[in-house]
């Protein structure tokens, strides 16, 4: 925001929006995605033994997460309200910039016209290919071992 430095990294949905909301510089942001990295980002995880041995609570817990993530996506300065009572510290109108940079990330080709959270085994395929790529992560185990939609509500 100084001018000091041609490049960073960052969130797109939180340093990215920040920056570009206070820099007085045009700031532009390169989403790996537009350069053929696939790979999901946020999720919730979850240990097995929770999930044999109390799968209503994931269930219930799923279906609160996801509630919250549609009404914020659908009323913005709601969400920002809340937000800002939550974190007083926080700037009500860079947390209603963030909640509208995450609307157009909550979904993939794949995954459009699904429930917030469903996901898709080719967007897992990605996400490992760039790990094993990467990161260096050792695994023959296919997609479907690292994630599940069972917990996904369909109403």
């Amino acid at each position: 925001m100084q001018g000091k430095v041609d490049a960073i990294t960052g969130l797109v949905t939180a340093e990215c929006v920040e920056i570009a909301l206070q820099s007085t510089k045009p700031v532009n942001s390169m989403h790996f995605s537009d350069y053929g990295v696939k790979a999901l980002s946020m999720a919730l995880a979850v240990h097995e033994d929770t999930i044999r041995e109390k799968p209503d609570m994931v269930r219930r817990f799923v279906k609160a997460t996801n509630r919250g993530w549609d009404e914020s996506i659908k009323n913005p300065a709601e969400a920002a309200k809340i937000g800002k009572k939550h974190f007083p510290h926080a700037e009500e109108h860079l947390l209603k910039a963030k909640f509208e940079a995450v609307a157009p990330l909550m979904h993939t080709d794949a995954t459009t016209g699904k429930a917030t959270g469903w996901m898709a085994e080719s967007d897992w395929d990605g996400t490992l290919a760039v790990l094993k790529e990467l990161s260096g992560l050792k695994t023959d185990e296919p997609a479907s071992a690292f994630y599940t939609n069972d917990f996904i509500p369909t109403n």
